[in-house]
């Protein structure tokens, strides 16, 4: 306490209030010793030489306060270096909307699971129809190609060849056209399923 209170005391004799810069207590300082300088005052009286003693190693001991702590002593305590302020926390609404678009992206992608085709019964993906269907032909009793617009029981694999084309998947005796078929039994068609996605041609969509 006896030392702040000498401190109290230099600004004082120096003219400056104990919240002065560093700048201006060297600028007061370095006035008051020019002040009582030898050459200005050749006789000063014992009690002033003392106190300019006095003021000079409280000036030295401010300074060297300064160095150490950034601040002189006796400032108030404002003028120390104000701390951080403090990192507001997160805000859990950013967490609340990712978890929402999750939600929104899984849903999505169910409702596109559930409108995909689904395959056929040989595992085989549904597919386009193809740009043109041939012409329907049907081979008469000689052989030779006739015109026939169906695909009917009893017609024989070169009529449904005909009439529906190159089957997508041939499995024996089964030929699959994209989500449709046709059934054979010793070579003749016993049944089939015509897709509207793709239609054969035939008199209805299945056997009747």
């Amino acid at each position: 306490m006896a030392q702040i209170n000498n401190f109290l005391a230099m600004y004082g004799r120096l003219g400056l209030d104990a919240d002065c810069s560093e700048a201006e207590l060297r600028q007061a300082y370095r006035r008051y010793i020019a002040d009582r300088h030898p050459d200005r005052q050749r006789e000063r009286p014992a009690m002033e030489l003392a106190e300019v003693q006095q003021v000079t190693a409280m000036f030295a001991a401010a300074m060297a306060f300064y160095r150490t702590r950034g601040h002189l002593p006796g400032s108030p305590a404002m003028r120390a270096t104000p701390a951080p302020a403090p990192t507001p926390p997160r805000k859990r609404g950013r967490k609340r909307a990712h978890g929402l678009l999750l939600v929104t992206l899984v849903a999505a992608g169910l409702l596109l699971w559930h409108a995909w085709p689904a395959p056929t019964e040989t595992g085989m993906p549904a597919a386009s129809p193809p740009p043109s269907t041939p012409s329907p032909r049907r081979d008469g009793a000689d052989g030779r190609a006739t015109v026939e617009s169906f695909i009917d029981a009893g017609s024989t694999r070169r009529q449904v060849l005909d009439l529906a084309g190159q089957p997508q998947l041939d499995a024996g005796d089964r030929w699959d056209y994209g989500p449709s078929w046709v059934r054979f039994k010793d070579d003749r068609v016993v049944d089939w399923y015509s897709s509207p996605l793709r239609p054969l041609p035939v008199r209805s969509t299945s056997t009747p």
